[in-house]
């Protein structure tokens, strides 16, 4: 579904949710974090390339996705698993263009973005790393209040950004250089 188009995707997407929603459902996994961590993976796909298959099931994947990433990782094997949730969320309701933001009322929307935030930067998967810290710098330069609305927002903000960018200068691939320059 990533990389074969939308064509693809818009085909494929509705039998690929049916697995995916199973997939992270914890009393039909059995307790696969990578069976999870790929389903997750595979929500945030179907939200960037073919939303529309997921909109009847958003707001029950947000609150999967939450629940994830509230509970957070209780190992290193969890870790992934928490950061795509994390990335998945953001494309659902965070980013500019993201498919399922008025799905959500102003407060409760505001409160999301604040809990995705919260959970940057990532670290593990250097594809949805660049993916959230390249839409993060979006946020920042169109002023999303959320990202630079006061001062507690854009001390947190410095904090991620400055994390990814030592990260960078270590030698992660967290964002692309064209990110970095932003």
């Amino acid at each position: 579904m990533e990389h074969c188009g939308k064509e693809s995707a818009n085909k494929h997407a509705p039998l690929l949710l049916q697995g995916v929603l199973e997939g992270v459902d914890d009393s039909k996994n059995h307790g696969d974090v990578e069976l999870k961590q790929a389903c997750v993976y595979g929500i945030a796909q179907i939200t960037r390339q073919a939303p529309h298959v997921l909109a009847t099931h958003a707001k029950g994947v947000l609150g999967c996705l939450a629940n994830i990433v509230q509970v957070g990782a209780a190992n290193e094997d969890e870790v992934s698993l928490v950061e795509n949730a994390v990335s998945a969320l953001a494309s659902m309701v965070v980013f500019k263009k993201a498919p399922f933001a008025k799905a959500l009322g102003d407060a409760e929307l505001a409160g999301v973005k604040e809990f995705v935030l919260n959970n940057f930067p990532l670290r593990e998967d250097e594809t949805e790393a660049h993916l959230c810290h390249e839409n993060l710098a979006d946020m920042v330069e169109i002023g999303e209040y959320c990202v630079v609305g006061d001062e507690e927002r854009v001390v947190r903000t410095m904090k991620i950004m400055t994390g990814v960018l030592m990260a960078v200068e270590e030698g992660d691939s967290l964002a692309a250089p064209s990110t970095c320059a932003r």
